[in-house]
């Protein structure tokens, strides 16, 4: 009887001791953790539900080999086998996709798939994440090939910019959920009217070159597609926040209700962003606010999406003259008795004027401020129509207005319609614009053989400048502040169709053919701020092919090659600020870009080789205007000629790193410089120059990134960028030019776990570990007064500057 009771305990430990469990989190792209997802293995009675937490566990699993599937409402099921052979086996599981793959259908008619014949980079919304430490979306794309940033304050927040391959903004079309957001006049993007636009943002891909036909602006040096259409499935709330250098100090408010009946959902931001600047006075008071309302089912979702953003900065656009950042006392008295002994007086202070000082500002006005904002409201429709037809429609309205206000020196009060002896004027130069249309857009997808994807387009924009007087210090003067001293009205049509096809010969080879036409329709009449009459009036017709072809050698390797024309208008700049007599003419460039890749793999990359002919480039001739614009010129040929390179690998587990390399060449085959002769009189001077380097376009371009992590609770991340020489002009004379940089960030992130808050984090960010001094940006004025004479202006970035955000969720 003992010895029965004996064995029968053993067999029964026997039994228990013989059992596995497999546990782990099932969440999505977005890292949401979701609650009741099926797991279950393939054939067997073992199935579970995840938790509130995104946690299942399955226990009293014999060993064996087993097919394990986790499944979701509106996501693709996932598979995946699994050898039973560890006792407690861990298995998470990340759901690919956003829920009823709606990622697929909400961005397909303005982005191009990971295996396409187009130069392009795609950016996941976990690394607009950890570095969206309040700096504004450009500072984000910096990491990606052939780019280079800039910020007039030297801070990264406020009036910033981005150029890819060397192209100014006005060449870079921008899109939010397919919707431009180009200005329609001078087709730049201002992201200081986007504060924290980057937090409302899923995902982001860059298409450098032409690239694939789009809505807006033509591209002739990148397009950047922005991804704000986003669901999530559980209800959430956000807090970050986080204090820096220059007093900045940084808010963001966020909070959705998930999916509501796995249909409806709503989702809110607010964010506050202060920074002082590194340049003197250069503050920014940035508010920006986003919503979104929408109905999602496994057929179709309708989206209402509003964003509005408020600026206040102080202007900063002026530049610091280089004999200021240098310290160079001759250069500095030709400056001071050129403008009257007013350039580096400082009210109340009693610094020497010859000291050198980066962080100088020639503006002194306490209110010469910039105040505009900028609401978006849009409307998106999406529908699968059957298993192949996609249909998508979208519309928008975009409203602006806003002033910059500036104390104006000397001034002839008559110019303004007031009496009077010559004056001091406080004036407020005025916009007030309203951009309105639609896209209509299909896709059709016959899986692996052929797909088609067509579309119009029609937006129209209206736009009024006009400036007032708002006072004449120590003058007892009459001032009605509602009379324009001038005003000039803008109007233009924008009307677009495209079709794209793409083919698949066989699985090694697809072919892309894609082909645009564009009508573009502008006019403008008034007078400027000199008061001067301009009446434009111009219609333009585009038609710009492009193809591509592709090869697969593998599941890992492909190569491709692609041509494509583009052309595209001049902007209001050009027209209003040419020179008497003479007339822009619209540019045109034949692109011709040829890469390879490696997908898959501890090591991926991609190396391109890209040719982009210009015929009558507007090239950056150095200078600006009143309002701190660059000024262009068309030139007969140009071109832009190299090579990129970026390889990403997997050096350990824990240790990731990048790099990424341009070296091009970017010439005018000839340019004529324009100078104006003092000497005697006044007189044109003109000097030709051969094989010259096209303004702003370094030759080269390195970015190396490390990723590291130590733990599950530590991330540690580097960020070092070579900007080689840039010139300010189109002479390539060294004395006009950027000197090359180097520029390190570090960022930190710790995520501690805690009971009363999801997803903690506090990151710590160093920028400019180096605290290397280094201008970024600038310009150059040139002239002949006995001989010749020139100016240069750049643009001081910060030296070493600290940001730190603590951002938890519930």
């Amino acid at each position: 009887m003992k010895l029965s009771i004996i064995l029968y305990f053993f067999f029964i430990s026997l039994t228990v001791t013989g059992q596995f469990s497999i546990s782990g989190v099932a969440e999505n792209n977005q890292l949401e953790k979701l609650t009741g997802a099926t797991v279950y293995l393939e054939g067997t009675p073992y199935a579970t539900t995840t938790d509130v937490k995104g946690y299942y566990l399955l226990d009293s699993i014999p060993p064996g080999i087993y097919t394990i599937a986790v499944s979701y409402l509106g996501y693709t099921t996932i598979r995946k086998i699994l050898h039973v052979k560890d006792r407690n086996l861990v298995e998470s599981f990340r759901m690919e996709g956003s829920i009823y793959g709606l990622d697929q259908i909400e961005i397909i008619s303005n982005r191009v798939r990971s295996e396409a014949s187009f130069t392009h980079t795609n950016i996941p919304q976990q690394q607009l994440r950890i570095w969206n430490t309040g700096q504004d979306m450009p500072y984000l794309l910096r990491m990606t090939p052939s780019a280079v940033v800039t910020s007039d304050a030297g801070a990264g927040i406020g009036y910033t910019g981005i150029r890819i391959r060397g192209t100014d903004a006005s060449r870079i079309n921008v899109t939010i959920n397919g919707i431009p957001v180009n200005d329609a006049e001078s087709q730049g993007v201002f992201w200081v009217n986007m504060p924290d636009i980057s937090s409302s943002t899923s995902n982001i891909q860059i298409q450098r070159g032409v690239g694939a036909s789009t809505q807006g602006p033509g591209a002739f040096g990148g397009t950047v597609s922005i991804n704000t259409l986003q669901t999530f499935v559980n209800p959430y709330a956000r807090i970050s926040s986080g204090i820096g250098s220059f007093n900045t100090f940084r808010i963001t408010a966020e909070a959705g209700t998930g999916l509501i009946d796995n249909k409806y959902s709503i989702d809110a931001r607010y964010s506050r962003i202060h920074s002082d600047g590194y340049i003197d006075r250069a503050f920014s008071e940035l508010q920006s606010m986003y919503f979104s309302a929408a109905r999602v089912t496994d057929k179709s979702s309708t989206r209402l999406i509003a964003f509005t953003g408020h600026e206040i900065t102080y202007q900063s656009w002026f530049g610091t003259p280089q004999s200021k950042v240098e310290g160079d006392e001759e250069a500095l008295l030709n400056h001071y008795v050129n403008n009257k002994g007013t350039l580096y007086q400082t009210p109340g202070d009693s610094v020497n004027l010859f000291s050198s000082d980066r962080k100088y500002n020639y503006y002194q006005y306490g209110n010469q401020v910039d105040n505009y904002r900028q609401t978006h409201i849009q409307l998106h429709d999406f529908r699968k129509l059957n298993r192949h037809l996609v249909l998508n429609s979208s519309m928008n309205y975009t409203k602006g207005r806003g002033f910059f206000e500036e104390l104006a020196l000397f001034q002839e009060l008559s110019r303004y319609g007031l009496e009077g002896e010559d004056a001091d004027v406080i004036r407020r130069r005025w916009l007030d614009n309203d951009y309105y249309g639609g896209n209509l857009n299909i896709h059709y997808q016959k899986t692996g053989s052929f797909s088609l994807s067509s579309g119009v387009s029609a937006f129209r924009y209206i736009g009024d400048h006009f400036g007032r007087v708002v006072d004449v210090p120590d003058r007892a003067t009459l001032i009605d502040r509602t009379n324009n001293y001038y005003f000039s009205q803008g109007n233009k049509n924008d009307l677009s169709a495209f079709s794209r096809g793409e083919y698949e010969i066989s699985n090694r080879w697809s072919v892309t053919g894609d082909i645009q036409w564009r009508n573009v329709q502008y006019s403008a009449s008034g007078n400027d701020n000199d008061l001067r009459e301009h009446a434009i009036e111009v219609n333009y017709h585009f038609f710009n092919p492009k193809a591509g072809i592709l090869h697969r050698f593998n599941n890992e390797f492909s190569a491709y090659s692609s041509f494509a024309i583009a052309q595209k208008e001049p902007n209001r700049t050009d027209f209003v600020d040419n020179p008497a007599g003479t007339n822009p003419q619209p540019e045109k460039l034949y692109n011709l870009e040829m890469g390879m890749r490696k997908e898959k793999g501890k090591i991926t990359g991609e190396l391109v080789l890209y040719n982009m002919q210009y015929t009558d480039q507007l090239v950056l001739t150095g200078a600006l205007n009143d309002v701190g614009s660059p000024l262009r010129a068309n030139v007969p040929s140009s071109y832009r000629r190299g090579m990129e390179l970026s390889i990403n690998t997997e050096v350990l587990s824990n240790l990731k790193m990048g790099w990424q390399s341009t070296v091009s060449r970017n010439k005018i085959n000839r340019f004529e410089e324009v100078l104006y002769n003092y000497t005697d009189g006044f007189e044109i001077v003109t000097i030709q120059h051969e094989k010259t380097d096209i303004s702003f376009s370094p030759r080269i371009l390195h970015t190396v990134s490390a990723e590291y992590r130590p733990s599950d609770h530590f991330q540690f991340l580097l960020l070092h960028q070579y900007i080689g020489r840039q010139y300010l002009d189109n002479t390539g004379n060294r004395e006009r030019s950027l000197k090359a940089y180097h520029v390190t960030d570090l960022l930190l992130e710790f995520n501690p776990r805690v009971k009363w808050a999801k997803n903690m984090s506090i990151r710590g960010e160093c920028r400019n570990v180096l605290n290397n001094y280094y201008s970024s940006n600038g310009y150059s004025y040139s002239y002949i007064f006995g001989e010749v004479i020139t100016e240069n202006f750049l643009y001081p970035q910060a030296g070493r500057n600290f940001m730190v955000t603590l951002a938890f969720g519930f």
